[in-house]
């Protein structure tokens, strides 16, 4: 009867995003944990805050979560980001 904000069933993770509106929906959302871990499925949180702060950490951490070695992920986000400074370079 719960709707995940993600989820991997692969690795049996649920990922929610807690906003304000979570902030006085403590019970629900005890509730919804509780039926998606008798269903299996492990659950972690991570407020909007959280996130829009530290989007690098809360993406290593669901790595980790769902037992995957973040360190590939975080070499293709800085060769990104050195691709997208090289062609800016180049573009002046």
């Amino acid at each position: 009867p719960y709707i995940a904000d993600f989820c991997c069933p692969e690795k049996l993770l649920v990922v929610e995003l807690d906003g304000e509106s979570h902030e006085v929906r403590v019970e629900q959302d005890a509730a919804r944990t509780e039926y998606f871990e008798h269903h299996g499925l492990r659950v972690v949180r991570f407020s909007n805050e959280e996130i829009l702060s530290n989007l690098e950490g809360v993406g290593v951490a669901i790595l980790k979560f769902a037992g995957c070695d973040p360190r590939s992920w975080l070499e293709g986000r800085i060769r990104s980001a050195n691709a997208g400074s090289d062609d800016i370079s180049k573009a002046t």
